[in-house]
Parts: structure tokens; C-alpha cells; sequence
């Protein structure tokens, strides 16, 4: 972006005035015979001086042509293109970095639910060995009981480890007005026509304008104030097939850009469709894991209740542990894709960081 800007700089460095100032102070002799002048009545000698002459003015040049201006309107469009490419890297790394957030929540998730599972299976352990100690259940549902505690508690160690609604039409909408890369794409079109037209303005007639106001004399006292205000008007007749050249050149960058934005139209056709179906999906996904966890939290209950009622031993309580375990992370699979889906389709309507945002809050 700075190399942009630089550059636009420097264009209308080239269409706006040059002003600067000069300070001259000479002493010298002339030859009039060196410029063709001699036998003037009354001068014996063709030498003349020594003298003095000291002038101090201020000199202001102006260049008036297309070419400049429309270079000055290209160079302006790159800095826009270039403002929308930082916008659109910088939606790129928020989406990345919201991906990473997820993944740290999911696996938050994962360590809040193998502890949960823990503390059940630690409790039905101690159940189990309560009712041997009675003489209620054989030995060998205590160990599976501390089968499945050991199972659990080695869940949580490894989940320990591991942490550090709009229409198609409507959706297609936004997303050509936020997307920073189609914005990026339209400017560089603009500053490839622009270019284009300065190429040819270079067949134009160009009109210069010079001025300049000081002070002239032979001494600094005595010096005179005057003034030049003169124009030069510049005709090309003949360059050599530059501006040809230039033309052909610039009208290939032009289609090139042209092409650029109709790929970029197709891909954010497919960014929109597919992160939407995505998204949906995903809500589907999640729907269904969360009625598969909440019958199986509901099966493990009754399977509890059978256990310590002594109607049942426990390994229905186990396979009933094993179900809540497999929806209880079928479930938190499904809350980081249905998410993820939620900030990819953000990023494909050019709202990726106000879709991490609402993440954040948990909207």
C-alpha cells in the first residue's frame, strides 16, 4: 500500500505546478565580435566591461496535458486497490484466526465433558463397590466399573493435553457490495482504463506554461523588477510507433484486469453458494447430534436407575456411558463445523470479522 501511494504521489507531483526560486550574481566581460557585432560608431574596442548583473526571481512551471491527469486518476485507482487487497488479507487472517478460536473451544468442550465423564463413572465405581460389599452384585461388575473410571480419567488426560438468515439472491447481493477482493478487482479495472487513456494522451497536443517574476540589475540595489510569462504549445507528428506500442500494451493490461473480475465473479458465486449449503448442513448436523445427546444422557439416567435398583447390572450402564460419550462428541463436532460454517460464510460475503466478532459474544 505504501508503494501505492508513493506512487500517486509522485503522479501528481507531475500535473500540479513547479515553483521554485533562483539567486544569480555574475560579473563579466563580453565580446561583441564573438556575437557578430562590431563597427559601432564611437566603440573602439569590441570588449565590453567588466560588469555586474544580479537577478533574484521566483519561476513557476506548468505542464497541461491528458497524459498526466490521466496517469495522476491510474495511480489513484492502485492506491484503492491496494487499500481493498490490505482489507481483504486482513479478512483472510481473521478467519483464520476464528478457525483456531473454534478448534480452542471445541476441545474446552471436549475436557468440560470427559470430566463430567469421569465423575459419573467415579461414582458408579464406588456404587459397584458398595454393592459388593453388600453382596449385591459379583466382582466382576466392580471391574468393569474401574475399567471404565481408568477409561474415563485417561479421556480426560488426553483432552488436558490437547488444549492450548438471508436469501440466495440477498446473500449474492451483499457479497459483491462488502467483498474487499471484488472492490480490490473493479479498481485495478479502473486504473487499468485510466492508463489506457494517458497512454493515448500521449498523441495529444501537450501546452507548457512558464512565468517567472525578480528583480534584475547591476547591483543588488539597483535592481529592476521584471517579468516572463511565456506558453509552448507541442504537437506530435512523429514518434515511432511509442504510443502505438504503449496503447497495445496498456489495452492488454485493461482485458487482463477485465478477466480478473469476471473469475472473481464466478468465485464468489461458488464461495456464496457452497458456503451456504454448507451452513445449512451444518445447522442439520447439529440439530440431529443434539437430540442424539439428549437420548443418551436420557439412556445413561435410566440405565443408572436400573443399576442401583438392582434390576439390572452394570453393563448397561457402561454401553449406556460409551453412547454419551461417542454423542457428546458427535455434538461438539457439530457446534465447531456449524460455527466454522458461520465465519466461512461471513468471509464469503466480505463480513468476516463482524462474523468473529458475534462468535466472541456467543451470538
Amino acid at each position: 500500500m505504501r508503494a501505492a501511494r508513493g506512487g500517486r504521489r509522485e503522479a501528481f507531483g507531475d500535473v500540479l505546478p513547479h515553483l521554485s526560486g533562483r539567486f544569480s550574481a555574475v560579473r563579466q566581460k563580453l565580446s561583441l565580435e564573438a556575437f557578430g557585432f562590431s563597427g559601432f560608431p564611437g566603440i573602439d574596442s569590441p570588449v565590453v566591461g567588466p560588469f555586474n548583473v544580479f537577478d533574484s526571481r521566483v519561476l513557476l512551471t506548468e505542464e497541461l496535458d491528458l497524459k498526466g491527469l490521466y496517469k495522476a486518476r491510474a495511480e489513484g485507482q492502485r492506491v484503492e486497490a491496494a487499500r481493498w487487497t490490505y482489507q481483504d488479507t486482513r479478512e483472510l487472517v481473521v478467519l483464520v484466526s476464528g478457525n483456531l478460536y473454534l478448534r480452542t473451544l471445541a476441545e474446552q468442550s471436549r475436557v468440560e465433558v470427559a470430566r463430567a465423564e469421569a465423575e459419573t463413572a467415579r461414582a458408579l465405581h464406588q456404587l459397584a463397590l458398595d454393592r459388593k460389599s453388600a453382596g449385591v452384585v459379583p466382582g466382576v461388575d466392580v471391574l468393569r466399573a474401574e475399567v471404565e473410571l481408568r477409561s474415563r480419567e485417561q479421556r480426560v488426560i488426553e483432552a488436558d493435553t490437547v488444549v492450548p438468515p438471508l436469501t440466495l439472491e440477498q446473500t449474492m447481493e451483499m457479497a459483491f457490495a462488502r467483498r474487499s477482493d471484488w472492490k480490490a478487482a473493479q479498481a485495478r479495472v479502473r486504473a487499468a482504463e485510466a492508463s489506457r487513456r494517458s497512454a493515448l494522451g500521449e498523441a495529444l497536443p501537450g501546452l507548457t506554461l512558464d512565468a517567472d517574476y525578480g528583480a534584475i540589475g547591476q547591483t543588488y540595489g539597483g535592481a529592476r523588477n521584471t517579468f516572463t510569462l511565456a506558453g509552448a504549445l507541442r504537437v506530435p507528428l512523429f514518434q515511432g510507433g511509442l504510443v502505438a506500442g504503449k496503447v497495445l500494451a496498456a489495452d492488454a493490461a485493461l482485458q487482463s484486469a477485465r478477466a480478473g473480475v469476471e473469475d472473481l465473479r464466478g468465485r464468489i458465486d461458488y464461495d456464496v453458494r457452497v458456503a451456504g449449503l454448507e451452513l445449512k448442513a451444518a445447522a442439520d448436523r447439529q440439530a440431529v447430534a443434539e437430540s442424539a445427546r439428549a437420548l443418551a444422557r436420557e439412556q445413561l439416567r435410566q440405565a443408572q436407575d436400573r443399576f442401583a435398583a438392582g434390576v439390572a447390572n452394570n453393563v448397561d450402564v457402561v454401553l449406556a456411558q460409551e453412547a454419551v460419550a461417542r454423542a457428546e462428541e458427535d455434538w461438539i463436532s457439530t457446534v465447531y463445523d456449524f460455527n466454522l460454517a458461520r465465519a466461512t460464510l461471513g468471509r464469503a460475503v466480505g463480513l468476516a470479522e463482524e462474523a468473529f466478532r458475534q462468535l466472541v459474544r456467543g451470538q
